[in-house]
């Protein structure tokens, strides 16, 4: 398990809540299975368990864990209408948080990003290919890109083979 290593941000929880969220979007920490003690996770991360505990919650909260009274902490299957459903529905009514939303999208991508890239297939490449091609030719002349935008990002996901990304 990549957990190794000490934690260089000031905001710890939150960099400990993204080491484990990629580890889950990336399928090292899988559905079904418990997450390591908050013990052995703090000794992995050189940090307090109260930090652990804090980025778990962190997690929870956007729904990538849930905590079994007796049981552990599992990572969910990840639902991505669960989670864009509500950042849709504030953005009708609060426009300045559009860059939040980026942020968002930027923490979640290089994860996608990367699964897809240890399992694309040829078929992938090939409708990655094509999108682009496309994507290229409308905006050269003006034209909105943004079906291939989704397309691309649609593509990304299934090339991930992972249920909950493809969501």
């Amino acid at each position: 398990m990549r957990l190794v290593g000490p934690i260089k941000k000031t905001r710890v929880a939150e960099e400990i809540a993204d080491r484990i969220r990629v580890l889950i979007l990336d399928g090292t920490l899988p559905t079904g299975q418990p997450l390591p003690g908050e013990r052995l996770l703090a000794e992995r991360f050189g940090v307090s368990r109260g930090s652990i505990r804090d980025a778990l919650r962190l997690l929870e909260t956007i729904g990538l864990l849930e905590t079994r009274h007796g049981q552990g902490t599992f990572p969910r299957e990840l639902d991505v209408n669960r989670l864009v459903a509500p950042l849709a529905s504030v953005l009708t009514y609060r426009h300045d948080l559009r860059d939040e939303l980026l942020d968002v999208r930027r923490m979640f991508e290089p994860a996608v990003a990367r699964a897809a890239a240890l399992r694309v297939t040829d078929d992938d490449l090939a409708d990655l290919q094509r999108i682009v091609e496309t994507q290229r030719r409308k905006l050269k002349v003006g034209r909105s890109a943004i079906v291939e935008d989704t397309a691309f990002h649609a593509v990304l996901a299934r090339a991930t083979r992972n249920r909950a990304v493809v969501r």
